[in-house]
């Protein structure tokens, strides 16, 4: 899994999360940062490692990258 991804990365996603369906979001959510999305009543997200990071009824981009530990370069996340 990476450890940091470019301004324009996180804004790809961004616009990704709200505008794209889930299995386009999900693919791109995958190929920038290697988080994974699995399916149960919305889908929960787990880094490489397997390890739980959120979901999507209550975690934005925001909360996944900084939960995956990934840094947004050029941009201050909180």
């Amino acid at each position: 899994m990476v450890d940091k991804i470019s301004k324009e990365q996180f804004e790809e996603l961004d616009h990704s999360s709200m505008w794209d369906g889930y299995e386009d979001f999900h693919k791109l959510l995958e190929e920038i940062t290697g988080i994974t999305a699995k399916r149960y009543v919305g889908y929960q997200y787990f880094d490489e490692a397997g390890m739980y990071i959120g979901d999507s009824n209550n975690s934005t981009i925001r909360d996944l990258l900084n939960n995956a530990y990934i840094q947004i370069e050029d941009m201050m996340v909180f």
